[in-house]
């Protein structure tokens, strides 16, 4: 299923909490901040994947035709690390 962050989100991520779901999620982190990793984390989220497509910059950019989105890839990942998140 896909969802965005938004109120429908976090309706799921309770209800599956309260089912003792194992949740996983798989993102591109574009709109994951430091408060979002942590209500992920309260919500049960145990393991984040993030979508890299390639550590050069100009490629990952060019795969996902967004100028300038690897770097705010980077910047990303300590809001997901810093959660102990998997």
């Amino acid at each position: 299923m896909k969802f965005s962050f938004g109120r429908n989100l976090y309706e799921i991520l309770a209800a599956a909490r309260r089912l003792h779901f194992d949740i996983s999620l798989k993102t591109n982190a574009l709109l994951v901040t430091k408060g979002r990793a942590a209500q992920l984390r309260e919500f049960g989220v145990r393991r984040v994947q993030i979508s890299v497509y390639s550590d050069i910059p100009a490629v990952h950019d060019a795969v996902t035709k967004v100028g300038d989105r690897c770097s705010a890839l980077w910047r990303r990942f300590p809001f997901c690390s810093s959660t102990d998140c998997k």
